[in-house]
């Protein structure tokens, strides 16, 4: 049973609410870490976030996807606060196995209608050959009006002292950025099947490349060494990427009937759109193959 400590942390046999997560979002010991309500909060509105400051990439071993990689851990960011470092390799949530991008994305959806989830994360990673297990207590009961930003809130260290300052999660929107999702939202219509979109916008967007990467991450499947396709993560909604009938979790393998296997191939391959009437897009959702069409009128 989780019972509050008087006096700081307890002993390190189990998770222990410390005294002040008011100063604190993120405190650690060896039994696992617990988090404040202004980031338990994040968490549940957006999941996705969680994974917004590392590279992540399939693990395959022998040509089976065992979990997920992690590069490219921002220092200071709430993975690094939970002890995951570069190269660890993410392979269970909540004892779920993951076997691609698309089966975090589900772990996380489970997560947010299942509420008896919500205060207790359990991650297994391996790290240089070693399984840990690392749970998380979510404090979900200390309503705040106060969260500091997610900067303030993970940039104290577990004794209290000053980290240097990470990069911001939430990027401001740039002016071109802005207008493009804002004509996005009134001039793409989409279907089941595909999108219509103005050749005037799609010009516009292939001009302005970073309206594609806001509220968005894509990020390279990778099998025998080899990329097989692109994963996409929504980190926010109503993207550009996703106005365009993308879900989070897909994996686009071809579009305009072209491989991606390397970002070279898939810039050359959006220049190519530029003339076209039409294209298709292929990828797979929840381990189905989904063909999306487009007309560019």
């Amino acid at each position: 049973m989780i019972v509050p400590s008087t006096s700081g942390w307890a002993d390190d046999s189990a998770l222990r609410w410390p005294t002040d997560l008011r100063r604190e979002e993120v405190r650690c010991q060896a039994a696992g870490c617990v988090v404040g309500s202004c980031v338990t909060t994040r968490i549940q509105e957006s999941p996705d976030w969680l994974w917004t400051n590392a590279r992540l990439v399939p693990n395959f071993h022998d040509g089976q996807a065992q979990g997920i990689r992690l590069f490219a851990v921002r220092a200071g960011s709430l993975l690094a606060k939970l002890g995951i470092e570069n190269g660890d390799t993410l392979l269970s949530i909540d004892g779920v196995k993951l076997t691609s991008i698309e089966s975090l994305t589900q772990v996380q959806k489970q997560r947010q209608t299942d509420a008896s989830q919500r205060t207790q994360l359990r991650l297994e990673v391996l790290h240089q050959g070693e399984v840990r297990r690392r749970d998380v207590l979510m404090d979900a009961a200390t309503a705040r009006t106060d969260c500091p930003t997610l900067d303030e809130s993970l940039r104290r260290s577990s004794s209290g002292s000053e980290a240097a300052p990470t990069a911001k999660v939430d990027v401001p929107i740039d002016a071109a950025t802005q207008a493009i999702l804002t004509d996005a939202q009134r001039q793409i219509r989409c279907s089941t099947k595909g999108c219509t979109i103005p050749r005037s916008l799609l010009l516009r967007i292939l001009d302005q490349p970073q309206s594609l990467a806001y509220g968005a991450r894509v990020i390279p499947m990778l099998r025998n060494q080899q990329i097989v396709g692109w994963s996409v993560l929504m980190t926010k909604p109503d993207s550009l990427l996703e106005r365009l009938g993308l879900r989070s979790g897909d994996t686009i393998v071809r579009i305009a009937e072209r491989s991606l296997a390397s970002p070279q191939k898939a810039a050359q391959m959006l220049a190519r759109l530029r003339t076209q009437s039409s294209f298709s897009v292929e990828l797979t959702r929840r381990e189905s193959p989904l063909t999306l069409r487009y007309e560019v009128p």
